[in-house]
């Protein structure tokens, strides 16, 4: 699931689609930036590259067990696309914050306006409104 910031994407001027393509992230973050000087984050963990297998009619563990990586390619191309964009949150930077800890969350001191989370409770983030 994604959250964003929503007053940063309304003073970009964008509209997000209820189901995001990663193109779409993309495409939209670079307006974001455009528009607000603020970055995009994009989820490179594992629970994504499943995802990404998912999207494509697959298992990511059934994949690797024969032997393909389709899905685990599409996600590194993905991966390597977001940390090369002057859009995204550099891997340096991410490195830094700990996504995994609410309080040093990216979104949470604005250097992003969105972010991933598959099992914390949405409670946390709403705690740490801006």
């Amino acid at each position: 699931m994604m959250v964003y910031d929503k007053e940063i994407v309304e003073q970009a001027g964008v509209e997000l689609p209820e189901q995001l393509t990663i193109e779409e992230l993309y495409d939209i973050g670079q307006t974001i930036y455009e528009k607000t000087g603020v970055k995009t984050y994009y989820d490179g963990g594992i629970n994504m590259m499943q995802i990404i297998a998912r999207t494509q009619g697959s298992h990511l563990f059934d994949e690797l067990a024969a032997g393909t990586k389709t899905a685990s390619e599409t996600h590194f191309a993905n991966v390597d696309k977001f940390n090369k964009a002057e859009s995204a949150i550099s891997p340096d930077l991410l490195a830094e914050k700990n996504p995994d800890v609410v309080e040093t969350k990216p979104i949470i001191d604005g250097t992003t306006w969105n972010d991933f989370f598959l099992f914390q409770p949405v409670h946390q983030y709403c705690q740490h409104s801006r």
